[in-house]
């Protein structure tokens, strides 16, 4: 029987180490993949702060666009208004001609309202142009964001498959140290088993030792008594 038990405790350390290895091998992975999800994590947190500085920037480019849309409107309530007040004088090239005092003050008058005209239309190409160029660049950024958008749902899902596998590891490693245990409490009760069995057996050489004296005692003291009766 103790020889079973010690064989069987021989098969558990067996298991026990065989379980021990796995584990560590198991562990070793889990803190590559702690690892990755703290670095993707990382990444994440620097992705979502670019996007919320890229959306600034966009707010930024809309509010400049709205204010040049009020500036073109104002140069063309202007460019509307000079017009208006040119066609309800009847400033025409030929009252230019027949009000002017002479040719020089009629080519002064016609430049004047020429000039008046160009530098309207020469003002509101420059907030078209201006809004062109801001509207250029909101679209960049736009497209900045979309492409950071499309990174943050890259990483998030590489954080939920490390976060996944991490909890598989460390629910496997859990059951390791489960079985581990288990194996170890049955490895305890066998030596506490053979323990016990090895005290039984001293007990009985022990009660054997005392019989046997007795008995070579008991013996002893039959021939001394029969050689004196002789």
């Amino acid at each position: 029987q103790k020889q079973e038990l010690k064989e069987a405790n021989e098969r558990l350390q067996e298991e026990i180490d065989a379980l021990e290895a796995d584990m560590a091998d198991k562990q070793a992975l889990a803190e590559k993949y702690e690892e990755k999800a703290a670095n993707t994590k990382a990444m994440l947190d620097t992705v979502v702060a670019e996007i919320g500085q890229t959306e600034i920037k966009i707010t930024e480019k809309e509010a400049e666009i709205a204010q040049k849309e009020v500036e073109l409107q104002d140069a063309k309530a202007l460019f509307e208004e000079r017009l208006r007040a040119i066609y309800m004088t009847g400033t025409s090239q030929i009252e230019l001609l027949l009000s002017a005092d002479n040719l020089t003050d009629y080519f002064v008058r016609s430049e004047l309202v020429r000039n008046v005209t160009e530098a309207d239309n020469a003002l509101m190409e420059s907030i078209k142009q201006k809004m062109t160029e801001i509207e250029a660049a909101k679209a960049e950024i736009e497209a900045q964001k979309a492409e950071a958008e499309e990174r943050k749902k890259d990483l998030q899902a590489l954080n939920i498959q490390y976060t996944e596998e991490l909890e598989a590891l460390n629910a496997t490693i859990s059951s390791i140290e489960d079985q581990t245990a288990t194996l170890e409490s049955e490895q305890e009760d066998n030596k506490e088993a053979m323990a016990q069995l090895d005290a039984e057996i001293a007990e009985a050489q022990r009660k054997a030792e005392e019989e046997n004296n007795d008995l070579q005692f008991s013996n002893g003291n039959t021939g001394a008594s029969a050689s004196d009766g002789d």
